[in-house]
């Protein structure tokens, strides 16, 4: 729709459906246009942190890529990973900006990493990525959180994956355990 929105350029792009589609064939919009093509953001893919024991820091990465149309620069200048962690009470106990690494593939489809810093058990840690392109543009994921699993006697951890389907979970337990229903 719009020329480079994450840079507060609000103009229309020459391409956007907002051009000529209005009352008597105007414009939607109060800037008009001011570019030929939209730019687009970083494309940000992911794989979601998962609920853990591990107190301990840990690598996570992601795949970005910048494919801008021809004629505007391409490539990925940065990547950075936000957090915030909250006590079992909700209330924020720290939170930063960490940067992020490319560790393989190119500024334009690659890989960048980050050590997610230790946390205590207890924790839920809200966090989400953002990357900026060369022209300003900026992407960023959904807020996405974990929990640092606090363990004690009397509460059983059963963490489902594809690796241990419920059934098999089920199984053990009835066998092996104590099932409770």
């Amino acid at each position: 729709f719009f020329c480079n929105n994450g840079s507060g350029d609000y103009t229309l792009a020459e391409n956007s459906p907002c051009v000529g589609t209005g009352e008597n064939g105007a414009n939607m919009g109060a800037l008009g246009v001011g570019c030929e093509t939209a730019l687009t953001p970083p494309e940000i893919d992911y794989e979601p942190i998962r609920t853990t024991l591990n107190t301990g820091s840990f690598p996570f990465q992601v795949t970005v890529s910048d494919t801008n149309p021809s004629g505007v620069l391409e490539g990925v200048e940065n990547v950075n990973f936000y957090w915030n962690s909250f006590n079992m009470e909700g209330a924020s106990i720290n939170s930063s900006m960490e940067e992020m690494y490319l560790v393989s593939g190119s500024s334009t489809e690659g890989v960048w990493e980050v050590q997610v810093p230790a946390q205590t058990s207890g924790t839920t840690v809200e966090w989400y990525v953002s990357a900026t392109d060369a022209n300003g543009t900026v992407g960023v994921t959904d807020l996405n959180q974990y929990e640092i699993f606090q363990a004690t006697d009397d509460i059983l951890l059963i963490m489902y994956s594809d690796d241990y389907p419920a059934d098999s979970i089920y199984n053990y337990l009835t066998n092996y355990g104590t099932l409770m229903t």
